[in-house]
């Protein structure tokens, strides 16, 4: 998951928005080194964006009760004690600025819904092809070949929607930037018919 974290996260979450510092050196540093710990653990996936605990006799109370604590002020963290045991369960926080478009989704989860739930009703969808015709000034059959390398494209990165609407607005962006994919072929395709024919 680590790979996915940006140093914009540990900014935004240690310095106020002049660059000031909310925490002490001391207190950042251990965060820092928490985090760092504890993504390269997990795997990329949506889900593990979550609280996790840390147990007491990784991160000794005593030694650092200070930063703990002012980690815990600013809402980073809340320290649990059960019979003079320590634990410290860490707020996701983080999950906010990790690129969730790139993380993997978990195909069980009925909440994720990538390009395969959406893919016939997007296919019935003449009016998208219509418009980004118009907007992109290609004809239909190119239109309806940059639709079906979107749906490809979409399948091997498993991008996640909200709806249809969802995807449908991915299209109209992607074919802005994507054209050039069947205006190449077309172009190919001219040339190849003037030698053979």
């Amino acid at each position: 998951m680590l790979a996915y974290t940006s140093l914009e996260y540990i900014d935004s979450v240690l310095n106020d928005s002049n660059g000031k510092a909310k925490a002490t050196m001391k207190a950042q540093l251990l965060y820092i080194r928490i985090i760092i710990k504890h993504l390269k653990s997990i795997e990329a996936t949506i889900e593990n964006i979550k609280d996790f605990v840390i147990d007491g006799t990784i991160i000794k109370f005593e030694q650092f009760a200070p930063e703990l604590e002012e980690l815990a002020r600013m809402q980073l963290l809340q320290i649990k004690k059960l019979e003079n045991k320590y634990s410290y369960v860490f707020y996701p926080v983080w999950g906010k600025f990790v690129d969730k478009v790139r993380l993997k989704p978990d195909p069980s989860n009925p909440n994720i819904k990538t390009i395969h739930k959406y893919e016939k009703d997007f296919l019935m969808s003449d009016e998208i092809i219509e418009l980004v015709g118009m907007k992109e000034k290609i004809n239909y059959k190119n239109a309806t070949e940059l639709r079906l390398v979107f749906i490809m494209e979409q399948k091997a990165t498993d991008k996640i929607y909200q709806s249809l609407s969802d995807v449908k607005i991915h299209f109209i962006n992607w074919v802005k930037t994507n054209t050039h994919l069947v205006t190449e072929q077309t172009l190919k395709t001219a040339k190849g018919n003037r030698y053979n024919g």
